[in-house]
């Protein structure tokens, strides 16, 4: 069946942080003295809700997982997350890339992104570029959630034969997919190549893999 829909991951596919240096989420992990098997958790309390401050979403954080939110503690971690630099940028291939593509498909958007990092995504309008958005702090849901895949393809007007989902993370973004009946592409930038680092690291590997979006084309109907 031919492609009607492309659903975009956000971080280290599309985006990238100028400031990033660690991913903000093991920054946070190391404040707490937690280690990676809470990685989802921290996940899950931070990045599935709507806060109005930085300070109540530190609070809810650490309610989340246990850890006794102290005042010290969250001024603690609200000095560090303000400090961290966050500067969303585009790689330069997206724009020009998904303007060709919204001429013959729709393009959604799924990304695990707190609620500070999505304002400062569509403050410099970069929304204008997907027929939908799902955030994870919007929805209260995060990938590889079956539900937010259904959620965009309902919006977008697609069938899963029908949809194409192109991320860097191998088991939430594409093996996620494929189990719904999606065409699962997983992307490998070369960061250097841009003068960037990613935000995290991805391992394992596909049968489908691109290193740019320039590639995608190869692989729709």
């Amino acid at each position: 069946m031919a492609t009607k829909a492309i659903i975009f991951d956000l971080w280290n596919t599309l985006a990238y942080n100028k400031g990033a240096g660690k991913n903000p989420i093991l920054m946070l992990e190391e404040k707490l003295g937690l280690n990676m098997d809470l990685y989802r958790e921290v996940e899950q309390g931070f990045m599935t809700k709507k806060f109005g401050t930085k300070k109540e979403a530190m609070i809810s954080l650490c309610k989340h997982i246990g850890v006794k939110p102290r005042d010290m503690l969250i001024d603690s971690l609200v000095y560090m997350w303000e400090h961290m630099q966050l500067n969303v940028s585009l790689f330069p291939d997206v724009v020009p890339v998904l303007q060709k593509l919204r001429k013959k498909y729709k393009i959604g958007l799924i990304s695990n992104t707190e609620c500070f990092t999505t304002k400062e995504f569509l403050d410099k309008g970069y929304g204008k570029h997907f027929d939908y958005i799902a955030f994870s702090c919007d929805l209260g849901m995060l990938k590889p959630d079956p539900s937010i895949f259904r959620v965009t393809m309902h919006e977008l007007g697609s069938k899963p034969e029908e949809t194409v989902m192109v991320g860097d993370n191998l088991m939430d973004d594409v093996l996620a997919a494929e189990k719904l009946g999606m065409k699962g592409l997983l992307i490998k930038r070369d960061f250097a190549k841009y003068g960037a680092k990613p935000s995290h690291l991805e391992s394992g590997t596909h049968k489908n893999v691109i290193r740019d979006l320039t590639e995608l084309q190869d692989y729709l109907d």
